[in-house]
């Protein structure tokens, strides 16, 4: 894909093709689980989860039109790390999204402050409450 088609993409696009490749992505992890459930493992290597865990991420990259030899170890973090980071980017980007996701942080830092508050008040009357039944 070029620089050009890729600024082309729209927002909806771009959620429509990584719905799509997790949709995918998720098919063929369960596949695979039903598959190796039904397979005896008398004979299975010690580290058969993370080998299972590296091909289902391959299928997934694999997905999103990536060539398999590309996609040989730590390849395959960067790809999928350089690929959130850009979502994250893209969305962060529009100052309209930025200013709703301050706003709601901003509300849920309060509710918490807010929480934190009560709760110490709570302690300090249930204190009363035990030192006045004692008589201390």
């Amino acid at each position: 894909m070029s620089t050009t088609e890729a600024k082309a993409m729209t927002k909806k696009q771009v959620k429509k093709m990584l719905k799509k490749a997790m949709q995918k992505a998720a098919s063929e992890a369960s596949q695979k689980q039903a598959a190796s459930a039904t397979a005896t493992h008398s004979h299975a290597p010690e580290n058969a989860p993370r080998l299972e865990k590296n091909r289902t991420n391959t299928n997934f990259l694999t997905g999103l039109g990536l060539p398999a030899d590309l996609l040989s170890g730590h390849t395959q973090q960067f790809i999928l790390g350089a690929l959130l980071g850009a979502g994250a980017a893209y969305v962060l980007a529009d100052e309209e999204m930025r200013k709703k996701i301050m706003k709601s942080a901003m509300k849920m830092y309060a509710s918490v402050t807010g929480g934190v508050e009560e709760f110490k008040e709570q302690v300090s009357d249930l204190k009363a409450e035990i030192a006045a039944e004692h008589g201390l």
